[in-house]
C-alpha cells in the first residue's frame, strides 16, 4: 500500500534528506508545480532553517525553490507562476462566462418576445426549421 505524501509531511525535527525525500515524492504524485506549492506552504509551517544543506538547496533550486537560511524568506517562482495563472483564468475566464450568460439571457428574451407578440408566425417559422415543416408549406403553396 502507497503512503500519500501528503499525510507524511516533515516536521521540524526532520532531516534535509527526509525533506528533499518527501518533494520527490510529491513531484511524483501531483507534479513539480503542484509539488512546490505543498513543499513551501509545508517548510514554512515545519521547515527548520538549520538544517539546510548545500544538497537539499541545490536540488530544491532545481525544482524552481529557493530557501533561504530565514523560513520567511521561501520562495518558489513554480507556486507564484501557477498562482498567477489561476488568478489570470479567474479574471478572465469570469467574464467570458458573464458574457455568455448575457448573451444566452438577451437571446431567449429576444425569442419569447416574438412569440408572444406574434405566436402564429412564430410557430410556422418554427415548422420551417424542419424537413416536415418544410414539406408541409411547400404542399400548401401547390394546391
Amino acid at each position: 500500500m502507497k503512503i500519500k505524501p501528503t499525510e507524511n509531511i516533515p516536521n521540524d525535527q526532520s532531516d534535509a534528506n527526509a525533506w528533499k525525500q518527501w518533494h520527490i515524492s510529491l513531484k511524483d504524485t501531483f507534479g513539480r508545480k503542484t509539488a512546490a506549492m505543498i513543499f513551501v506552504t509545508a517548510w514554512n509551517k515545519r521547515g527548520n532553517k538549520e538544517i539546510i544543506t548545500h544538497d537539499l538547496n541545490e536540488y530544491l533550486e532545481k525544482q524552481g525553490i529557493v530557501l533561504d537560511k530565514n523560513v520567511l524568506g521561501t520562495l518558489t517562482e513554480a507556486g507564484s507562476d501557477y498562482f498567477d495563472t489561476i488568478g489570470d483564468f479567474m479574471k478572465v475566464g469570469k467574464y467570458v462566462v458573464f458574457a455568455i450568460v448575457g448573451i444566452a439571457v438577451v437571446g431567449t428574451a429576444i425569442l419569447v418576445f416574438q412569440v408572444v407578440k406574434n405566436p402564429i408566425k412564430s410557430a410556422q417559422a418554427a415548422a420551417q426549421l424542419t424537413s416536415q415543416g418544410r414539406m408541409a408549406g411547400l404542399a400548401g403553396r401547390l394546391k
